[in-house]
């Protein structure tokens, strides 16, 4: 679907008519609002702190610990942990 006079982030059902051509029928549509999770803001804190050269390697550790069952996975962090 062509929308003209407004950028929406994805296409929009055809059921619905979002052919206007700018003015105020943009600032009419709605907001897209943005979540905040402080975990995923710690882990791209912690992720941004290690070279670049790393981080694939980093997040590749971090889907293998997310594929783990929550008891090995729990047992591996055990044994990681400074203390």
């Amino acid at each position: 679907m062509t929308v003209r006079g407004c950028e929406h982030p994805y296409d929009f059902p055809g059921n619905i008519d979002f052919s206007y051509v700018g003015g105020a029928e943009c600032g009419a549509l709605p907001a897209f609002s943005t979540i905040h999770n402080p975990d995923l803001d710690g882990l791209a804190d912690a992720l941004n702190a290690i070279p670049e050269a790393e981080r694939a390697a980093v997040v590749d550790h971090i889907n293998a610990l997310a594929r783990m069952s929550p008891g090995r996975r729990a047992a591996i962090l055990t044994l990681t942990r400074e203390t």
